[in-house]
């Protein structure tokens, strides 16, 4: 049985008579359910025997050694199961009992016999007249033992229980908001080794206490990609939705287990996302149009007027609340128009010196207005009108000249 005590007889196969009839003393103990027995008979086919001999010791509450001449002569007996018995014995991790079974010489410095044996007053089994007193001597021995290994057992667990339940009550506190920070895993570390609990222990506990949070964590997750949807499906995000959105993201709230202060605090989060990605777009805008205007201003300072109200559709088209831009308009409207009442005043220059055939003087007055204004429409014809009256001039004058 699991929460029995586990004995293990160590013995010499020529003594395996007195193991049986241990064996059937035991017998009240097991049907008790407080001791479990084992000895190299139960090894099964396929096993190897020393390493299960060793796994079998290894974990034994209770190492019998049944004592003998025969016993203390097996070289296996002498170099392996006794030193390991006592080993453990003196670490505190089993209980040896010598089990005197016939007389025989021994040393009273032998690893055993500082220990208490029985039967009582190490009288050996075989020299009483009534072995099974002697037993009974022996079984009694050893139920002393097992209760004080199921008492010391018992102990342990309420002790763990509550050193448990301590550990969960601090860990659940601390998990509170989901997460351990650096000085409260200070504190659970220290709480930890205060009550002695494994690391393993402490680990799971936290892993359960932990568990409600992450599940919360996953539905979170899942309400905030519905709603990542719906930003994107609706944008630009507005702060409240329709009726119809609200309906159906209250169904999913319900369906994933969240409540309204938990779905409030995933909808605040993605509109702070959304307004901070509106931002984002806005200030790339409002640099895209800058950059626009500028290419606006330099193409105003050459008379490119198109071009101008080109750069300026364009800024307005990225930004169209940009502080400067409603300005623009009429800035360009201005500059052309002055550049037309400089140019076609330029020209008119230009018309009186060409009747007053000074050439020169026309055509500098030409690259006037078309330096005020190189798209007006009259600047055209003005290089072949000159030259044509200047032609008809020189012409004139040869024929007077003759």
């Amino acid at each position: 049985m699991e929460d029995s005590v586990s004995v293990f007889i160590s013995y010499s196969h020529k003594d395996e008579a007195f193991r049986k009839e241990l064996r059937a003393h035991l017998a009240a103990l097991k049907d008790e359910g407080k001791v479990s027995e084992w000895n190299d008979h139960l090894i099964m086919g396929g096993e190897e025997w020393d390493e299960t001999i060793k796994r079998r010791m290894d974990n034994a509450d209770i190492i019998l050694l049944l004592l003998s001449a025969d016993f203390i002569d097996s070289e296996y007996v002498r170099d392996n199961e006794i030193p390991a018995a006592i080993a453990r014995h003196e670490r505190g991790e089993a209980v040896v009992i010598p089990v005197f079974l016939r007389r025989f010489d021994y040393s009273v410095h032998a690893p055993y016999a500082k220990l208490q044996g029985y039967p009582e007053g190490a009288r050996p089994v075989a020299l009483w007249e009534n072995r099974d007193e002697a037993y009974y001597s022996v079984v009694k021995g050893i139920r002393s033992v097992a209760d004080r290994i199921l008492e010391d057992r018992e102990r342990k667990a309420k002790d763990l229980q509550q050193s448990r339940l301590r550990y969960r009550t601090k860990a659940k506190e601390l998990l509170a908001d989901g997460v351990i920070d650096i000085a409260e895993r200070d504190t659970l570390n220290e709480l930890r080794e205060t009550l002695k609990l494994s690391e393993t222990d402490a680990e799971q506990i936290e892993r359960e206490e932990s568990e409600p949070h992450r599940k919360k964590d996953e539905a979170k997750e899942k309400y905030r990609k519905t709603l990542q949807k719906y930003a994107e499906a609706e944008y630009p995000f507005s702060d409240e939705f329709s009726d119809k959105t609200r309906e159906s993201l209250d169904l999913r709230m319900r369906d994933l287990g969240l409540n309204a202060d938990d779905v409030k605090r995933v909808e605040d989060e993605i509109r702070a996302q959304a307004e901070a990605q509106r931002n984002e777009r806005r200030e790339i805008g409002k640099q895209q149009a800058t950059d626009e205007l500028a290419k606006a201003e330099a193409a105003l300072a050459q008379k490119q007027f198109p071009a101008a109200q080109e750069h300026v559709a364009a800024a307005r088209k990225v930004d169209p609340e940009h502080p400067e831009v409603t300005e623009w308009d009429k800035k360009i409207s201005d500059a052309a128009a002055q550049a037309r009442r400089d140019a076609d005043a330029a020209l008119v220059k230009a018309e009186a010196a060409l009747a007053q055939k000074q050439f020169a003087a026309a055509r500098k007055h030409v690259a006037a207005a078309r330096a005020a204004d190189p798209e007006h429409p009259d600047l055209s014809g003005w290089d072949k009108k000159i030259s044509d009256v200047a032609a008809q001039a020189r012409r004139e004058a040869d024929a007077a000249a003759v």
